[in-house]
């Protein structure tokens, strides 16, 4: 699934790709990288100059193809389900208001 490709990051488009177990193709800026909790999302990172490239490897190799996709179920189970959403709002609030959880 082809989602961003000049914003820099990666959308809910993306997130609703790897919960279903597809591959999101989106530009993640080199800047923002290492911001992501986990580290690095498994999206596969192609900006306008690259996308022909990264979809033709991509689409060469089903093996590729699948774990990229599982991968981003993982990802998205860890960092973006409801229950982790929560706990990082709780954690937020908690030490905006000084209070421990």
């Amino acid at each position: 699934m082809i989602d961003q490709v000049l914003c820099g990051s990666y959308g809910l488009l993306s997130v609703e790709a790897m919960a279903l177990g597809k591959p999101a193709v989106v530009f993640v800026r080199d800047d923002l990288l290492g911001t992501f909790a986990g580290g690095v999302p498994p999206v596969c990172n192609a900006n306008p100059d690259t996308l022909y490239d990264v979809l033709r490897a991509l689409l060469q190799s089903g093996s590729a193809l699948r774990q990229k996709g599982m991968e981003g179920r993982a990802y998205v189970e860890a960092y973006h389900d409801r229950c982790a959403v929560v706990r990082q709002l709780l954690g937020l609030y908690s030490r905006v208001s000084g209070r421990s959880t």
